[in-house]
């Protein structure tokens, strides 16, 4: 999975197909701090996850 958000706009790639897109300034997203935040939902069943990598593509850094 590869999930990759660009000034505003978020995509979620598996296998390379995007399977989830939003825009972080609409609807309840848009109501969220400027600076982010992450993290894993689970719908209620057990979730394992493990080797998750961050990385930062702002050229401006």
């Amino acid at each position: 999975m590869h999930i990759r958000c660009v000034d505003n706009q978020i995509n979620v790639f598996i296998n390379n197909e995007i399977v989830n897109q939003a825009n972080l300034t609409k609807g309840a997203a848009g109501r969220r701090s400027e600076h982010g935040g992450f993290a894993f939902q689970d719908h209620e069943y057990a979730v394992w996850i493990k080797n998750v990598r961050l990385k930062n593509l702002d050229n401006n850094q």
